[in-house]
């Protein structure tokens, strides 16, 4: 069944937009036969979480099991013996607790998370324009789409 989102006003519209953009970004940078969009979630909770954390942190915060996040992290990250990865993660030993795996964000990684900030900073601005246009008020917060960017400058 094919599920249908009516969006009411320049807002609701404008937000689908971005969701749709943030989708097609994450299958223009990886093919999506391989790389389902669950991982841009492993992935952007790294981001979220300054680019590095334990392997068992990424799970909770995107309620994915180890599993799981084993197969994004390898997919994004260096890939297996099979197929290849994208190499924008590193998974390495952490040093203070041998048992446990911290997962990086590579310099690659870097890039990737750069572009896709840009891509919802753009996607704000056009919500925030959205929003004016659909309620006649002034934009709470101009600079938010900027202030994304600036937060995209700490990755």
């Amino acid at each position: 069944m094919e599920a249908h989102i009516e969006a009411n006003g320049p807002l609701r519209a404008a937000s689908a937009e971005l969701v749709l953009d943030i989708a097609n970004g994450w299958s223009n940078l990886t093919d999506y036969s391989d790389c389902p969009i669950h991982f841009l979630g492993v992935f952007a909770a790294l981001v979220a979480h300054g680019g590095e954390m334990p392997m068992q942190d990424l799970a909770r915060a995107t309620g994915r099991s180890g599993s799981s996040i084993t197969r994004a992290v390898v997919k994004l990250g260096a890939g297996s013996f099979r197929a290849p990865g994208y190499g924008w993660l590193e998974a390495r030993e952490d040093p203070q607790w041998r048992r446990r795996k911290l997962v990086r964000l590579t310099e690659s990684g870097r890039q990737v998370a750069k572009s896709l900030i840009d891509l919802v900073a753009h996607g704000v601005q056009r919500c925030c324009a959205a929003d004016v246009e659909g309620t006649g008020q002034a934009d709470p917060d101009p600079g938010s789409a900027a202030a994304v960017r600036r937060e995209a400058a700490t990755v």
